[in-house]
């Protein structure tokens, strides 16, 4: 660079970034010997961390580059750029724009406008509205050791903070389903530490202000007794915690949501069973360790699958979670399988979330339109079982031994 306006476009440049003024800078014009630089090059304000800096964005080949500066940094950065490799640089401030050109006979020449460009500062990651948010202090986080007492969620915790947002955004969605002026019943099979036990007492008793009384089983007596120390702690009345199996569980009294979260292989069928012969009204289950089909899938059809061990537990797996919810629609329920969080946590972690819509039984209550598709239902099916080559499965025996399916034959 040379004379006066050498200094100028400094003074202007340094000026804007220590006053927060400037919106945004292109360098372009690439100079001759310039090869390694990116064609253009653009500049603008972010909010990193709670504090202000400036993100340069280049294009390289097919290559995106970000790179995060101060604003002293970006000072030198630009200069630099400008004078070595750039002829053009346009800075777009909230008081005026300039354009400044390299121009072979007058040296640098600067050109001022009247902004055209209106200031807006975007967080780098804009933060995600979790149900439970980050930062703000929940008593049952702290107590299992998710967040601290400030309200942070420890690092080491964060992918268990997602998981319990991502819950409670799913039992969000099932609220208009469950009775409005009345307790909520919840049963929780295998409810192990009860983060998420905890987590939808928070969100049905704090958030959204309903009465609930909550049963979390679970078949191992410590976990139990630790469970109920946190509930002391946290002065919580309304959460029983029992050990027991969930096949021999008995339930006399009404139920609006049933749980069954990572129960482990044939456990979540029994724990689908019986909160269908209860009626419940909603039923939300994360299957996990799914082994009872296996060993019994068999169609030569299917031998490019069922002859590599990784691809048959797989389909195994998925097979287990569709006759699952295929039975649900059989019983009257309106099922879907989705996402429980990313697959990048594990590949197993579905949730079956499902509505009852219908009698279970066609007991001439039914429209035809319903006892059609209750027909096709069990009709897929069957035929579904045929294409895998079994005869049966855990969820269906446990459904015959409690009187719900005997109006098809298997």
């Amino acid at each position: 660079m040379n004379d006066t306006n050498q200094n100028q476009f400094e003074e202007i440049l340094k000026q804007s970034l220590s006053k927060n003024s400037c919106i945004k800078i292109v360098l372009s014009k690439k100079r001759p010997n310039s090869d390694q630089v990116a064609s253009k090059i653009n500049i603008r304000p972010i909010e990193l961390k709670g504090n202000l800096c400036y993100q340069k964005t280049s294009q390289v080949q097919k290559q995106t580059i970000h790179e995060n500066f101060s604003s002293v940094e970006i000072a030198n950065n630009v200069l630099d750029l400008f004078e070595n490799h750039y002829l053009n640089c346009h800075l777009f401030t909230t008081e005026s724009d300039y354009e400044i050109r390299h121009k072979k006979k007058d040296g640098i020449h600067i050109n001022q406008s009247k902004p055209t460009l209106k200031q807006s500062i975007e967080p780098h990651n804009k933060t995600r509205q979790y149900i439970i948010p980050d930062e703000t202090p929940c008593q049952f986080l702290i107590e299992v050791g998710i967040m601290t007492t400030d309200g942070k969620v420890r690092k080491s915790r964060y992918s268990k903070f997602r998981q319990i947002n991502r819950y409670l955004e799913l039992v969000s969605d099932t609220v208009p389903s469950l009775p409005e002026n009345e307790t909520i019943r919840v049963i929780d099979f295998g409810c192990g530490k009860s983060y998420l036990t905890f987590a939808l007492h928070y969100y049905l008793t704090e958030i959204l202000s309903r009465k609930v009384q909550i049963i979390g089983l679970d078949w191992n007596e410590h976990v139990i007794r630790e469970c109920e120390k946190i509930a002391n702690k946290l002065n919580i009345t309304d959460i029983h915690f029992q050990t027991g199996d969930i096949g021999h569980f008995k339930n006399s009294d009404p139920v609006h949501l049933a749980v069954s979260l990572h129960a482990c292989d044939t456990a979540t069928d029994l724990a689908l069973a019986h909160a269908i012969s209860w009626k419940t009204d909603v039923i939300l289950a994360v299957p996990c360790c799914q082994h009872e089909l296996f060993s019994q899938i068999s169609h030569s059809a299917q031998s490019p699958i069922l002859d590599h061990g990784i691809m048959r537990e797989r389909y195994s797996s998925l097979a287990t979670d569709a006759l699952r919810a295929s039975l649900m629609e059989i019983c009257g329920y309106n099922t879907q399988v989705i996402e429980f969080i990313d697959m990048e946590h594990t590949a197993k972690n579905v949730l079956i979330r499902s509505i009852r819509s219908r009698p279970i039984q066609n007991d001439g209550g039914e429209n035809d339109s319903l006892t059609q598709k209750k027909e096709a239902d069990v009709a897929n099916y069957q035929e579904f079982k045929a294409l895998l080559g079994i005869e049966t499965f855990a969820m269906e025996r446990e459904l015959r031994k409690l009187d719900q399916i005997d109006s098809f034959s298997g």
